[in-house]
């Protein structure tokens, strides 16, 4: 048996936000933190007979999830890799 899972999402901020001060939070353009652009998913698995009463399963899988923002101001050093 195969699977396999894709995901694209194109997230990101409308509009200007501000904290109390009047500072700027999350800028528009930016993209909304932790929303990967990209999310793939692979797997593979097969089932075997060992005797009459005993089957056996051999299976594997990778997953890939494309880097993200920590922060709505998109701070690059909070960057998460890929």
């Amino acid at each position: 048996r195969l699977a396999l899972g894709l995901a694209y999402v194109d997230a990101e901020i409308d509009e200007n936000v501000f904290n109390a001060l009047g500072l700027p939070i999350a800028v528009k353009g930016n993209t909304i933190p932790f929303a990967p652009e990209i999310q793939a998913s692979l797997s593979a698995s097969y089932d075997f007979p060992i005797s009459a009463t005993l089957r056996g399963a051999l299976s594997a899988s990778y997953s890939y999830r494309d880097a993200t923002e920590s922060d709505a101001a998109n701070t690059p050093f909070l960057r998460n890799d890929s």
